[in-house]
């Protein structure tokens, strides 16, 4: 599904009616969701992402990635035609996995400055990170 930078949010509607639908425990109950996405995904890609989802992005991402991942998962690779170096290029934005309390992250490339995972469960990682970023 392709995505452009004013596309925020991706994910998290459907975490929403997955959660109200079949309650937080469906990912037990249910074979995995996943969705695959194409472009830049604008704040928030897989913010409040839970249980039982993946997303995978080809492409970059803005500011707070994985905001409140709630035990989803999200993987970012880029493009097969870029003529770029993953590692040496920032692919996800500031601030990501803020406030997160469960699930996995999965990047190639480097995160932003004001990245980092300051939370107790989800298991970021990224190859490469900016000054201020760390690889928890």
């Amino acid at each position: 599904m392709p995505l452009r930078n004013r596309d925020r949010t991706a994910g998290t509607m459907l975490s929403s009616a997955v959660t109200r639908k079949h309650g937080a425990k469906w990912a037990s109950r249910r074979p995995p969701s996943s969705s695959d996405f194409a472009g830049s995904a604008g704040q928030s890609f897989g913010a409040f992402l839970c249980r039982g989802i993946t997303l995978h992005l080809e492409g970059e991402a803005n500011d707070y990635v994985g905001k409140g991942l709630s035990g989803g998962k999200i993987t970012r690779r880029k493009p097969n035609a870029a003529g770029y170096d993953a590692a040496g290029n920032i692919i996800i934005g500031n601030v990501a996995f803020n406030g997160a309390t469960g699930g996995e992250a999965y990047f190639n490339g480097i995160a932003g400055s004001a990245s980092r995972c300051a939370t107790r469960e989800p298991s970021p990682s990224s190859k490469g990170s900016a000054t201020t970023g760390a690889n928890t």
